[in-house]
């Protein structure tokens, strides 16, 4: 108790411990530096309609906002006590978490080496238990043994396991007959079924998770100020030697036991409620009781396990921390003066997704729905990017947009590093940052691509599913794991010039590729682009404009605070030439060169003006109604209908939307070609759609040469150049000068 009431006053900075009134009074002085009005609306009189105005436009705002960009503009200067004592607290916890995350997956994975050759699709039957093992879990028969031999390193699992089914009985004493279980068991270790190998295993997976422990308790007592109950591991006997036990948890088949999905249902309604109480998971450290139901025998749901218990160890505290500062009197009220709805329409969701890393806003009741949902995004995904070199190359924009926070010569230099030698450059980095390590090299998704393939055994096509779902961003990522890294160095060197320890200065360039690259981390993105999947088909792709309009608005917003506006004018010409015009002119250049130029619209002969038209006004116009998600593709449409080419004019709210209007369009198209007046490129593009989101399966790849040769074919696209028709194969679009000639 007194341990807790010390640490309840407390919170953690840069590894030290700080008194939460000394942090209060660093966030008060900032924000009384920049001006505390003296009420909020409500508070002398009733709310005026444009006060509701007002906190309307407050709250829309907040909801685009980027933390970290707004903790930068709150401080003003580069390490200011927003971003020290809210941000960064919390990001680093959870740089830290996806590290451990790594390492203790790899560790899983591991385990996995000696048994991976006896997980083979097909069933086992048991007469002893009267159970059919394999016609679950993916068809593999040892991958439920396995699991089943987990819950054995303990008494407690073994009772649920093999009492809740049915594998055993109770005897009067109250103990437990395991005859029959040890009858299974003992005929597959004499047929060789069950080897050394799999005890072996079993016991590098019990002490994986134990290794896990220390730091959970570390956090429970900091939380709760002891530590949660163990579970004790039971030594056995096997024909192999002696093996010490251990524990995995025992989860509820929640397709049998549906008092448990019950359970579910109610913590899933919970979750939609969160954002006001941000946590963790804590349900791993909860005294166990006897419930002896069907237990889940299926290891991929170990991964989940480790998952949960590393964002207790990391994120509880950092998160439960920064919500009591942010939560206290003097604090939150100078805040809801400030910025009316940055408490709960920013600060409190950000907190909950940090903790539960978590962009999707579980929905009670419609997970098969949501899933359903989500997969259709990420299939969309694909079919629109995958090998799409035109999107990949639009990403040199970011460099421009670097220079905001990145002195151009820093960035020439790095360059030059970079060129000189890329792999050591791109090591360095890595070792110096986790972000950075994290960001380039996805080792946790593919640990779990790994894992999942050896407990499936999956076929050859669910094998080109996976491989398709992990590249599908493979150009894209090969180019930002080269600019990255550029202006990483940049942003460092300037740093360490600045006189900033090592530290700061990684924090500072870890900051400036976040703002100005992107990041989709939980941590990292917006309230608007989080929230259920449903809602999050309507926001898909929007998280560069997002960034690029988080970091515009702090940028000129530091112009206007600390400069003013005659004062800052030409920084704030600076910001939005490199900031917004430049990047837009750039991606418009780059996207108009892969389509083969906008074409001579007004039909004079002359290509210039038409040139300079699409990349100058067009490209800008487009960017900026980008930023507005939802109403930014009206005004797309809008703004399309003054440029000559109806073939934009057409408004899709989300490229969702649009496959699905291309599946749909697909027996009309197929119609059309049986009688001779079909559209070929048309029609190869939209089934290659149908098969993108019902397979999984890259099919616009393909589409992309085969449908531009079956317009050439069918006479409707002829090519000017032999480069027009390299240009056209690679990208499936035909130039305005070669289409209906």
């Amino acid at each position: 108790m007194w341990f807790l009431a010390r640490r309840t006053r407390e919170m953690e900075v840069d590894g030290n411990l700080l008194d939460r009134e000394d942090a209060a009074e660093q966030l008060m002085a900032r924000m009384v530096e920049i001006g505390i009005p003296d009420d909020m609306p409500g508070e002398s009189s009733a709310i005026t309609p444009q006060e509701q105005n007002s906190n309307f436009i407050a709250t829309v705002l907040a909801a685009g906002r980027r933390v970290e960009s707004w903790a930068d503009l709150k401080d003003g200067e580069k390490l200011g006590p927003f971003r020290r004592l809210v941000y960064l607290p919390v990001k680093e916890a959870a740089d830290r978490y996806r590290t451990d995350k790594a390492v203790h997956l790899r560790a899983f994975r591991e385990a996995f080496a000696d048994v991976a050759g006896t997980l083979k699709r097909g069933e086992i039957y048991s007469p002893e238990l009267n159970y059919t093992f394999g016609k679950d879990s993916g068809g593999v028969a040892m991958n439920e043994i396995l699991h089943a031999l987990l819950h054995n390193g303990n008494a407690s699992n073994q009772r649920k396991l093999l009492l809740g089914r049915g594998w055993a009985t109770e005897r009067a004493d109250g103990t437990v007959d395991t005859s029959r279980w040890n009858a299974f068991t003992t005929r597959l270790i004499n047929e060789g079924v069950i080897v050394k190998a799999h005890f072996d295993f079993a016991q590098k997976i019990w002490d994986g998770m134990e290794a896990m422990k220390p730091l959970a308790q570390k956090a429970h007592r900091e939380a709760f100020g002891k530590y949660f109950d163990e579970v004790q591991a039971t030594p056995f006997d096997t024909p192999f030697g002696v093996y010490r036990g251990g524990y995995v948890p025992a989860l509820a088949d929640g397709r049998i036991v549906k008092d448990n999905e019950v359970k579910k249902l109610i913590e899933e309604g919970k979750e939609s409620m969160a954002y006001a109480f941000p946590g963790t998971s804590i349900g791993f450290t909860k005294t166990r009781v006897d419930y002896n139901k069907p237990l889940m025998l299926d290891m991929r749901t170990l991964p989940q396990h480790i998952d949960k218990v590393l964002l207790f160890s990391h994120m509880e505290m950092p998160v439960r921390d920064a919500a009591k500062l942010l939560a206290m009197k003097p604090v939150s009220s100078a805040l809801n003066k400030q910025d009316p709805a940055a408490v709960t329409g920013m600060l409190m969701p950000w907190l909950n997704r940090s903790a539960r890393q978590q962009v999707t806003t579980p929905v009670a009741g419609a997970g098969g729905m949501m899933r359903m949902l989500n997969t259709l995004r990420n299939r969309t995904s694909m079919a629109y990017m995958f090998g799409n070199l035109s999107n990949a190359a639009q990403q040199v924009a970011g460099f421009p947009l670097a220079a905001l926070k990145v002195k151009p010569t820093s960035l020439v230099a790095a360059t030059a590093q970079y060129i000189k030698n890329p792999k050591k450059t791109a090591e360095a980095v890595a070792g110096l940052s986790p972000y950075m390590a994290n960001r380039m090299d996805a080792e946790v998704g593919a640990m779990l691509s790994e894992i999942e393939s050896i407990l499936l055994n999956p076929t050859l096509f669910q094998q080109s599913q996976e491989w398709a779902k992990k590249h599908t961003f493979f150009m894209q990522s090969a180019v930002d794991n080269v600019m990255g890294p550029i202006i990483w160095m940049g942003a460092y060197n300037d740093a360490l010039a600045e006189k900033y320890d090592v530290a700061d200065a990684v924090r500072l360039a870890d900051s400036t590729v976040r703002q100005t690259q992107g990041s989709t981390l939980p941590e990292d993105v917006s309230r608007i682009e989080t929230g259920p999947a449903y809602a999050r088909i309507f926001t898909q792709f929007y998280g560069y404009f997002n960034m690029q309009a988080n970091v515009l608005g702090t940028e000129l917003g530091k112009v206007t605070k600390e400069m003013g506006l005659r004062k800052g004018m030409g920084r704030g010409l600076f910001v939005l030439v490199m900031g917004f015009y430049a990047p837009a002119v750039i991606a418009e250049l780059v996207s108009q060169l892969f389509k083969g130029g906008p074409g001579d619209e007004d039909k004079d002969g002359e290509w210039l003006d038409d040139w300079l038209m699409a990349t100058l006004v067009y490209g800008p116009i487009r960017n900026a109604t980008a930023f507005a998600p939802f109403i930014g593709a009206a005004a797309n449409s809008a703004i399309a209908r003054f440029n000559g080419n109806p073939v934009d004019d057409k408004m899709s709210m989300a490229p969702v939307v649009g496959a699905i209007e291309g599946v749909a369009g697909v027996p009309f198209d197929l119609y059309k070609a049986a009688i001779g007046e079909g559209n070929a490129q048309r029609t190869v593009k939209d089934v290659a759609t149908l098969v993108s989101v019902t397979t999984g399966l890259p099919a616009n790849l393909a589409a992309r040469p085969i449908g531009y040769l079956a317009g050439v074919a069918q006479d409707k696209i002829r090519p000017t150049s032999p480069a027009d028709t390299v240009r056209g194969a690679v990208t499936g679009s035909a130039s305005p000068e070669s289409r209906g000639r």
